[in-house]
């Protein structure tokens, strides 16, 4: 009942179309990109997409398409949800598929696959909560745009919200040393207030800097050094695993060949990180990803993966031992159909 409330609610809130295509002059890529008052809060709670590139780049086509696939899984498993994007390319598609478009004038794309772009636009949302997300994020349930809006509704319990690039259970967070919590920026969720602003004001210089010396820097490293430099006047909360499902390394300095996701709660996966290649695989990819036991999903490569009941399952399929996992429910600080809780190892 209350998701279908949340959902007229929506509804009602989406009545109208935002277009903003301003081009925003600017002497430097490395300057903050002046956000438009009349983009701020146009709606509650939303999902924001960036796609952006040199110009005629390959590369930024295939983003563009997987964007556009998302998005249009994202409506329609979550028809109320408002989407938005900004981007360097305006194309009819892109007008059809967004409730907000919002351009991207190339002067502000530093180099070809880069994160400075995206952190800039990340401060001009059109939402009071986003989910801002890369362009292989997968629709897996019909809960999302209810989710979004029952954390806007909320008292708040968080600023913003990431998950972690390494995979650390509930048991690793107490003996783990706070410099192993690197946030995996593929999915971010923030409120759009004044102080997350001044984080991202920070996480852009910092950036900056790093960018300056090697290009394509490291986005997740410039926020884990924003968030402690702020921890002081920002709420950080982790994204659930069942929100935010992606493939990690079990800590750093693991090979990527036998990958695994964080513990999920019984239940539903909402967005699962991953370039499905067809509808069908899709699908095939957020059934299995369900489930109603704690499991750990384990890549074998590509385009593979098992499910670890156990840790017997889980030594077996990622071929390591001594790597513990927590697989009893009562263990896990959230359930499948949350977004997001505090995360206070950040905070400290």
């Amino acid at each position: 009942m209350f998701f279908s409330v949340l959902g007229f609610i929506t509804t009602l809130v989406m009545l109208h179309r935002v277009f903003a295509y301003e081009t925003l002059s600017t002497s430097s890529s490395y300057e903050l990109a002046q956000c438009s008052a009349s983009v701020q809060r146009q709606w509650p709670a939303g999902v924001l997409f960036f796609v952006y590139g040199v110009e005629n780049s390959t590369k930024t086509q295939t983003f563009l398409q997987q964007t556009l696939n998302s998005a249009k899984r994202f409506k329609k498993l979550n028809p109320e949800v408002p989407l938005g994007i900004w981007t360097t390319e305006l194309t009819g598609d892109v007008v059809s598929v967004f409730d907000f478009v919002g351009h991207i004038d190339r002067e502000y794309v530093v180099a070809e696959r880069q994160w400075l772009t995206r952190i800039n636009f990340m401060r001009c949302s059109p939402f009071g909560l986003t989910l801002a997300v890369d362009s292989q994020a997968l629709a897996c349930s019909s809960k999302i745009s209810a989710l979004l809006n029952r954390a806007w509704l909320a008292s708040p319990t968080f600023d913003i919200a990431v998950n972690s690039k390494f995979a650390l259970g509930p048991r690793r967070l107490a003996a783990s040393e706070p410099s192993v919590f690197e946030p995996h920026n593929w999915m971010v969720a923030y409120r759009n207030t004044s102080q997350v602003r001044e984080l991202f004001r920070v996480w852009f210089f910092t950036h900056a800097a790093m960018e300056r010396r090697k290009s394509r820097s490291d986005d997740q490293r410039s926020l884990y050094r924003a968030l402690r430099t702020r921890r002081s006047c920002i709420r950080v909360g982790r994204l659930t695993n069942n929100f935010a499902a992606a493939f990690v390394e079990d800590h750093q300095g693991t090979d990527k060949v036998h990958r695994a996701t964080q513990e999920l709660a019984p239940g539903d996966c909402h967005v699962f990180h991953y370039a499905a290649t067809s509808t069908e695989e899709a699908d095939d990819i957020c059934e299995r990803c369900a489930g109603g036991a704690v499991r750990i999903l384990v890549q074998g490569h590509a385009s593979h993966f098992a499910v670890a009941l156990n840790q017997a399952d889980y030594d077996q399929l990622t071929k390591t031992s001594g790597q513990t996992r927590e697989f009893a429910e009562s263990a896990l600080p959230f359930g499948a159909d949350e977004l997001a809780y505090p995360w206070r190892v950040l905070q400290r």
